[in-house]
């Protein structure tokens, strides 16, 4: 049985034979998924909080409290449950992107993961085997030719996407208004609430067209 110090082992074989990034982290890791959180998700509500500013005239830092929105970590996956999976690191985005798209978030200067599809199934823990499995695929589709590889990336690339507009979809639909949705009675945030009778009307009319 493999312990948490042979999963860090196996890490700094993933490492050694797979490459690290700038922080000397390995590229890809083993790692534990209830503890793959998505870096920010905002909640819909504001809240009072010190963020540090600039001062013009200085230059010195000083601390401030501003209304900022509030933020909450999420799951990166519901998918996987209680297993281990290999991660993948992936450089930050621009700072400019990252603030339109999350005002006031902690930026992950350092990056972060996205896991692959390479996972155990629930409570198995990582053996040598499957670590050594593992870096064998990956140099194969490192050897592939290059119009495969470009196929690969696309849809690893596809895939991020996919996740980082499942996180702002939610994030949408959290801070989404009452009467922005088409349904009577329904709000923002999934709360139903009672319908009025002049809504449950206006209901019937728009589903008998």
């Amino acid at each position: 049985m493999s312990t948490a110090k042979d999963v860090a082992k196996f890490n700094e074989l993933l490492g050694r034979e797979l490459g690290r990034n700038p922080q000397s982290e390995p590229i890809f890791q083993w790692a534990w998924s209830e503890d793959l959180f998505w870096p920010q998700f905002r909640t819909g509500r504001m809240v009072t909080k010190r963020v540090p500013a600039k001062l013009l005239d200085s230059g010195e830092t000083e601390w401030i409290e501003m209304v900022v929105p509030e933020y909450a970590r999420v799951k990166l996956s519901d998918k996987l449950k209680n297993q281990w999976v290999v991660t993948k690191w992936f450089p930050p985005e621009e700072l400019p992107m990252w603030q339109h798209n999350f005002p006031m978030a902690d930026y992950p200067a350092n990056g972060y993961r996205i896991h692959t599809n390479a996972s155990l199934d629930p409570f198995q823990v990582p053996t040598l085997a499957d670590t050594e499995h593992f870096i064998h695929c990956i140099r194969e589709q490192r050897s592939m030719s290059l119009e495969n590889r470009i196929i690969d990336m696309q849809r690893e690339a596809d895939y991020i996407e996919k996740e980082k507009d499942r996180v702002i979809r939610d994030e949408v639909r959290d801070m989404m208004p009452a009467f922005a949705n088409y349904q009577p009675g329904k709000r923002g945030g999934y709360v139903s609430l009672p319908a009025t009778q002049k809504e449950l009307a206006l209901g019937k009319s728009k589903a008998s067209r």
